[in-house]
């Protein structure tokens, strides 16, 4: 096993075709945001700020509904 498992470097993973991924490896990579989100919420927010977790949350997000990790349409975009 390699020292870093999972960081072999930027131009190692800028370098994989599309594609290649494994499901556990498209998983491990879309977890990002789920603990982006987890993290967020938990944290203390004024009022002008509380939906920094949502905005956040939703940055992987596509109009066409194919995003991740919630799939939302367009119409269930934060405005």
């Amino acid at each position: 096993m390699p020292e870093y498992k999972y960081n072999r470097g930027e131009l190692y993973n800028l370098s994989i075709e599309k594609g290649t991924l494994t499901k556990e490896e498209r998983f491990k990579i879309n977890d990002h945001i789920v603990q982006t989100i987890i993290m967020l919420e938990n944290l203390p927010y004024p009022k002008h700020l509380a939906d920094v977790p949502l905005v956040a949350g939703s940055h992987h997000e596509k109009m066409d509904g194919t995003g991740y990790p919630k799939r939302l349409t367009t119409a269930d975009m934060h405005a």
